[in-house]
Parts: structure tokens; sequence; C-alpha cells
């Protein structure tokens, strides 16, 4: 049976690439855009007016029609997120969710609405093996020198990157976090975890953890190039969360647990 996805900010950049996306990322037949929600001002409006991939027969709707979906896919702005929160023990579907700016008691009342959850902050499947195995190294390296740096385009607006600051959530020892450094700053202690941010161009994200040693040193690196690996990572979980039980769920989990 094909998956029925619900996709909640459809008319944004992530949700134009999860409508897009989806078809081909889970084969013919595999999985089709059953509800796509976006402003009230859209509903009924057709969405391959906005998403030319889109079938003809699909229209923006309402929360409601979410209902008739397998698994939600939210990517949308805060306002619009809360609104689904509340919705979702009414609703009682999974709702794998991307939105960001969001407060941590807003994230909770999603976690707590007794369906399966899964919230991220990046939904890259290679991000979620880099913290992996910086997990792995740390707890090989505990007496090595750690620094990260990032580097994203001249738009952003957030420094350091969430991304940036879930790798160093992935590090297993106690943490000075120093972000940046200028002028006499000292010896370096041994706790602390060196953080810096590139800003330029149009890159799309790239994080590189380096494990300074004597003599040795070990750098793990992630480099994005296309925005729509977030969105194949979005719809990997989201096939990975339809046949959970209620519970809060990570993109590590998806990847890692059976």
């Amino acid at each position: 049976m094909s998956l029925r996805l619900g996709i909640h900010g459809a008319s944004g950049a992530m949700g134009r690439a999860l409508i897009r996306l989806a078809p081909s990322f889970f084969g013919e037949g595999g999985a089709y855009v059953a509800a796509a929600v976006a402003t009230p001002a859209r509903v009924g409006t057709p969405v391959s007016a906005l998403i030319p991939e889109a079938p003809d027969s699909l229209r923006f709707s309402n929360l409601e029609s979410l209902r008739e979906c397998d698994v939600i896919i939210d990517f949308s702005l805060p306002e619009g997120a809360r609104a689904l929160f509340a919705a979702a023990p009414h609703l009682g579907r999974p709702i794998v969710s991307g939105t960001t700016g969001l407060s941590s008691d807003e994230l909770e009342r999603l976690r707590s609405a007794n369906v399966p959850t899964l919230f991220a902050a990046n939904f890259s499947v290679g991000v979620a093996v880099l913290k992996k195995l910086v997990t792995i190294a740390d707890g090989a390296l505990g007496d090595f020198d750690v620094e990260l740096v990032e580097t994203h385009h001249s738009r952003k607006v957030d420094s350091p990157s969430g991304t940036a600051l879930s790798i160093l959530d992935a590090l297993r020892r106690e943490q000075e976090r120093r972000f940046g450094r200028e002028g006499s700053a000292g010896p370096r202690p041994q706790r602390e975890v060196g953080v810096h941010a590139i800003r330029g161009g149009d890159v799309v994200g790239e994080h590189t953890l380096t494990f300074f040693g004597v003599g040795e040193r070990i750098e793990l690196a992630h480099r994005a190039t296309d925005r729509d690996i977030f969105a194949r990572g979005a719809l990997r979980c989201a096939s990975w969360l339809k046949t959970k039980p209620p519970g809060d769920y990570s993109v590590e989990d998806a990847l890692f647990s059976s």
C-alpha cells in the first residue's frame, strides 16, 4: 500500500521540495502526497500552480485533511507549527517536524501529543552519521583537543548553526565552549572546545570537527552541496516513523534502530 503523506507548510521551500521529490524517492506507487497544507488563503487552490511537479488533482487543504494521511511532515513557520501541535492529539497521526524557532515548551507540546513524533533541526542523513562517529571518536580520544568549524552562506542569521551545536552535544566529554578567539586568549584549557563560524557566498553547510593529539589529528567532516538532502532525510524518517508506537524519536533512531 502506498504511503499517504501529509505536507504541512507545503508552500515553503522544504514543502515544495518534499512534494517534488516524494514520487522518485519512494519509487512509482510507493508514496503520494494525500494532503498539502499551507496558509488559509491557499485552501482550495491547485498545488500545481505553485509546484509544477504536483498532481493536477492535488489542492491546498486545511489541518483536518491531515487525518487522511499515514504520516505528517511539518516544515512550516512557528505559528503554523503551534497550530499543528495543538491539533496533534485530534489528528492522531505520526509527525515529523523540522520547523525551527520554537521554544522548548512548544516542542514539549509536540512530544506529549501521544503520537509518534520526530523533531530535528537537520534531517541530513550524513549529519546523523557524523554525530554517531563523533561520539565514538570522543570516547576513544578523550585527551585530544577538540575544535569545530562551521561554514554557511552569507544570508544565515544565527551563529553558530543549530547543527554545530548538535554536533557538540554528541561529544561525551564535559565542555567549556569557546565561541571564537581574539586578543590575548591565553593557553588553551584542556576542557575547552573551540567553535568557529564562517559566513560567505552560497555555501549550503559545512561542519568539520577536529581532534588534535600529540603528533596526530583526526578530522570528521560533512559538506552539504544540495538542500534536497534535508527533504530526502525527512522522507526517510517519515517512512520509518509510520509503524512506530507513540513516543519521541530522532533521526539517529530512524537510521540505527530496527
